[in-house]
């Protein structure tokens, strides 16, 4: 059975989340240690563990809002892949009845057209958005994304979205003084 579980302080689950997350994203598109314990002391922000009857499987980070969820990190452990639990995992996400976002890379190779094509299948739609939003760490470039969301994503709310982005990006790094 597959479920999800909050991580809120670094334990063993943390650091083993945290190692697959490093795997799985470039330095632009992850946080350094600091600023990822940092993140954790926000009530939006969730740190999921995928555990399978009880087995570590993968991640997804998350930050809820009012209006919609913005699925930040999501890797599922490369043993595990293909089993389904990527689906799955989503399909919980949806269940709780908001609008779903997330980034990808620009679909220009097989690799990201690949997963574009896994969330189509979970719903997801490719949006009009083009997305820059900052580097994880200082001194490294924007990054360079495309936006899929569950539903229609509005110019308002893809703005909010932006911004709040932007927020949980610069804000942990100017407070940890992450270089």
């Amino acid at each position: 059975m597959i479920k999800l579980q909050r991580i809120v302080k670094q334990d063993n689950n943390y650091d083993q989340g945290y190692s697959l997350y490093l795997e799985n994203f470039p330095p632009e598109q992850s946080r350094a240690p600091a600023t990822q314990k940092f993140v954790l002391n926000d009530e939006k922000y969730h740190y999921d563990i995928i555990l399978v009857d009880d087995v570590f499987s993968g991640i997804i980070m998350y930050w809820e809002y009012d209006e919609y969820i913005y699925i930040e990190h999501f890797a599922i452990c490369k043993d595990k892949r293909g089993a389904g639990l990527g689906t799955q995992t989503l399909a919980l996400i949806q269940n709780k009845g908001k609008l779903v976002i997330l980034e990808i890379d620009p679909p220009i190779d097989a690799y990201a057209k690949s997963r574009q094509k896994f969330y189509e299948r979970s719903g997801f739609v490719l949006t009009k958005f083009e997305h820059n939003p900052p580097a994880y760490r200082f001194g490294l470039p924007n990054q360079n994304l495309v936006i899929m969301a569950s539903g229609p994503l509005t110019d308002t709310l893809y703005q909010t979205y932006y911004q709040q982005v932007c927020i949980n990006i610069v804000n942990p790094l100017i407070s940890t003084q992450e270089l």
